[in-house]
Protein backbone atom coordinates (compact mmCIF):
# COMPACT_ATOMS: atom_id res chain seq x y z
CA UNK A 1 0.00 0.00 0.00
CA UNK A 2 2.92 2.16 -0.43
CA UNK A 3 2.29 5.14 -3.13
CA UNK A 4 5.23 5.73 -5.56
CA UNK A 5 6.17 9.70 -5.73
CA UNK A 6 5.66 9.59 -9.02
CA UNK A 7 1.77 9.64 -8.28
CA UNK A 8 2.04 13.26 -7.45
CA UNK A 9 1.74 15.47 -10.54
CA UNK A 10 4.86 17.21 -11.50
CA UNK A 11 7.21 14.53 -9.85
CA UNK A 12 9.92 13.47 -12.58
CA UNK A 13 11.71 10.53 -12.51
CA UNK A 14 14.93 12.55 -12.32
CA UNK A 15 12.95 14.30 -9.48
CA UNK A 16 12.07 10.86 -8.07
CA UNK A 17 15.84 9.52 -8.26
CA UNK A 18 17.21 12.89 -6.70
CA UNK A 19 14.38 12.00 -3.98
CA UNK A 20 15.25 8.76 -3.59
CA UNK A 21 19.16 9.38 -3.59
CA UNK A 22 18.32 11.03 0.03
CA UNK A 23 16.49 8.44 1.26
CA UNK A 24 13.14 9.34 0.06
CA UNK A 25 11.12 7.16 -1.83
CA UNK A 26 7.50 7.07 -0.52
CA UNK A 27 4.63 10.15 -0.47
CA UNK A 28 5.01 9.64 3.23
CA UNK A 29 8.34 9.91 3.65
CA UNK A 30 8.24 13.31 1.67
CA UNK A 31 5.31 14.32 3.19
CA UNK A 32 7.74 14.42 6.66
CA UNK A 33 11.04 15.80 4.76
CA UNK A 34 11.83 19.71 5.06
CA UNK A 35 10.87 22.51 2.49
CA UNK A 36 14.26 23.68 2.36
CA UNK A 37 15.14 19.98 1.87
CA UNK A 38 13.14 19.43 -1.01
CA UNK A 39 13.88 22.95 -2.24
CA UNK A 40 17.72 21.67 -2.34
CA UNK A 41 17.36 18.15 -3.49
CA UNK A 42 14.72 19.40 -6.43
CA UNK A 43 16.67 22.68 -7.59
CA UNK A 44 13.06 24.04 -7.04
CA UNK A 45 11.89 27.38 -5.21
CA UNK A 46 10.86 27.52 -1.80
CA UNK A 47 6.79 27.99 -2.56
CA UNK A 48 6.93 24.89 -5.41
CA UNK A 49 8.93 22.87 -2.76
CA UNK A 50 6.27 23.96 -0.06
CA UNK A 51 3.38 23.35 -2.63
CA UNK A 52 4.72 19.76 -3.39
CA UNK A 53 5.29 18.90 0.71
CA UNK A 54 1.71 19.88 1.20
CA UNK A 55 0.73 17.44 -1.38
CA UNK A 56 2.49 14.85 0.29
CA UNK A 57 1.10 15.79 3.23
CA UNK A 58 -2.76 16.08 1.98
CA UNK A 59 -2.12 12.12 0.14
CA UNK A 60 -0.61 10.83 3.29
CA UNK A 61 -3.18 12.47 5.62
CA UNK A 62 -5.65 11.34 3.16
CA UNK A 63 -4.74 7.82 3.15
CA UNK A 64 -4.36 7.63 7.02
CA UNK A 65 -8.21 8.42 7.48
CA UNK A 66 -9.10 6.28 4.67
CA UNK A 67 -7.24 3.65 6.70
CA UNK A 68 -8.68 4.35 9.89
CA UNK A 69 -12.15 4.43 8.87
CA UNK A 70 -11.66 0.82 6.52
CA UNK A 71 -10.83 -0.66 10.20
CA UNK A 72 -13.16 1.70 11.96
CA UNK A 73 -16.54 0.67 10.12
CA UNK A 74 -15.75 -1.93 6.85
CA UNK A 75 -19.48 -1.78 5.63
CA UNK A 76 -18.80 2.16 4.68
CA UNK A 77 -18.43 1.12 1.01
CA UNK A 78 -22.13 0.31 1.28
CA UNK A 79 -23.16 3.91 1.74
CA UNK A 80 -26.30 2.78 4.00
CA UNK A 81 -24.56 3.86 7.02
CA UNK A 82 -23.78 7.17 6.43
CA UNK A 83 -27.93 7.21 4.77
CA UNK A 84 -29.36 6.85 7.70
CA UNK A 85 -27.83 9.67 9.26
CA UNK A 86 -28.63 12.42 7.01
CA UNK A 87 -31.87 10.99 6.75
CA UNK A 88 -32.94 11.51 10.76
CA UNK A 89 -31.34 12.18 13.93
CA UNK A 90 -32.90 8.70 15.28
CA UNK A 91 -30.00 6.80 14.11
CA UNK A 92 -27.77 8.96 16.56
CA UNK A 93 -30.07 8.77 19.26
CA UNK A 94 -30.22 4.99 18.72
CA UNK A 95 -26.25 5.37 19.26
CA UNK A 96 -26.32 7.85 21.97
CA UNK A 97 -28.73 5.58 23.85
CA UNK A 98 -26.14 2.20 23.42
CA UNK A 99 -23.63 3.78 24.47
CA UNK A 100 -25.30 5.24 27.38
CA UNK A 101 -26.62 1.37 28.39
CA UNK A 102 -22.81 0.33 28.17
CA UNK A 103 -22.18 3.46 30.60
CA UNK A 104 -24.86 2.05 33.12
CA UNK A 105 -23.37 -1.21 33.06
CA UNK A 106 -19.69 0.04 34.00
CA UNK A 107 -21.43 1.52 36.56
CA UNK A 108 -23.86 -1.27 38.11
CA UNK A 109 -20.28 -3.31 38.03
CA UNK A 110 -18.36 -0.68 39.73
CA UNK A 111 -21.11 -0.36 42.34
CA UNK A 112 -21.00 -3.87 43.17
CA UNK A 113 -17.22 -3.76 43.41
CA UNK A 114 -17.62 -1.25 46.03
CA UNK A 115 -20.52 -2.79 47.83
CA UNK A 116 -18.19 -5.80 47.74
CA UNK A 117 -15.21 -3.85 49.34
Amino acid sequence: SVVPLSSIEGISASDSAALAAHGIETIEQLAESTIDDISEWLDLSVDDAQDLLEVAIAITDARRQHAQGEQQAPSDETGDASEGVEEGEGGEGVEEGEEGEEMDETDETDETDGNDA
